[in-house]
């Protein structure tokens, strides 16, 4: 009974130690497994990481090389832009000229010829002729500065277009080189049935890995992506500190033109203490106008400036 009993416990551990064995080889063979598995992965974000850095720095040796045409280009329509100016400035400047000439005559000829009118009449007819010389000059001045504001714009505009080219050709590398393509992570996939710990943690790596591939490539791109939308901001800009320019030279130059008039005035006016003193308030009042004028303007130019500076930062971060 006994030598049975001890022969029945021999052939059950017998038995058992195949399948042991037989367990432990497959434990052996998934570890074996999931370690290629790793080494491939790791291969392949390796190779993945250097196609990025090459061609990352071909696309920026790319845009160097054209940079100089590209300078090359607008110096030449700066160069026209600038021939341009200068005629239209010498135009504007013969005819200011003429005009000043001509006041100087009538001005002339007027204070002579009103000697023997009364004082208020003779002063109101003399403010009056200076307020339509002045009137004149300016919107010389205006459109003279509005011509040369227009030729600026149009060479802006062709350089713009030929920034715009070159974009496009390094959009067009980039996405030859893949950078402007959504990367896939490379996962882990379960061998054995389901993910170990550390392939888990391995995946998880992965989806932040390829965020931050698409996050560099963005801003690496950005200049390119954004530099239309960049330039058509700043043009808007450009158009709108022009027209704040010349409005607040609209509203100070009929001042300067008041104060002048009264402080050409004043000095005559001194034998005449009571009209020195209404000459001498009046221009006071002109000049403390003036000053208020210049301080609401340089209000809202603080205002756009802070403004623009947030505009700007979110165009390029887009």
């Amino acid at each position: 009974m006994q030598q049975t009993m001890l022969l029945t416990g021999l052939l059950a551990l017998l038995l058992a130690l195949p399948q042991g064995h037989v367990a432990a080889q497959d434990e052996r063979e998934l570890r074996a497994q999931r370690s290629e598995a790793q080494k491939a992965r790791n291969e392949e974000r390796r190779l993945r990481s250097q196609q990025l850095a090459d061609a990352t720095r071909e696309l920026r040796d790319y845009a160097r090389e054209l940079e100089p045409e590209y300078k090359r280009e607008a110096r030449a329509v700066d160069t026209a832009f600038q021939l341009e100016e200068v005629k239209l400035e010498a135009d504007s400047a013969a005819r200011i000229a003429a005009v000043k000439t001509e006041f100087q005559k009538e001005w002339t000829a007027a204070i002579l010829g009103r000697d023997g009118e009364p004082g208020a009449e003779r002063l109101q007819a003399m403010e009056a002729k200076a307020k339509a010389y002045g009137d004149e000059l300016f919107a010389l001045k205006r459109e003279a500065a509005a011509e040369v504001h227009r030729a600026r714009e149009r060479a802006e505009a062709e350089k713009d277009s030929l920034r715009e080219g070159l974009e496009e050709k390094v959009l067009a590398r980039a996405a030859q080189l893949g950078l402007s393509r959504d990367y896939a992570p490379i996962l882990a996939h379960p061998i054995g049935g389901e993910l170990t710990r550390q392939e888990e943690q391995w995946n998880e790596r992965e989806e932040k890995e390829v965020v931050k591939i698409a996050e560099r490539n963005a801003k690496l791109l950005a200049p390119y992506r954004n530099g239309k939308r960049l330039r058509e901001w700043e043009r808007a800009n450009r158009e709108e500190d022009f027209r704040l320019r010349w409005e607040e030279e609209a509203e100070r130059q009929a001042l300067n033109m008041q104060h002048e008039f009264y402080s050409g005035l004043l000095q005559p006016a001194q034998a005449d203490a009571t009209a020195g003193q209404n000459l001498m308030q009046r221009a006071a009042e002109l000049a403390e106008q003036e000053r208020l004028i210049q301080i609401r303007f340089q209000q809202i130019r603080r205002e756009n400036s802070i403004k623009r500076r947030e505009e700007k930062k979110q165009i390029l971060e887009a």
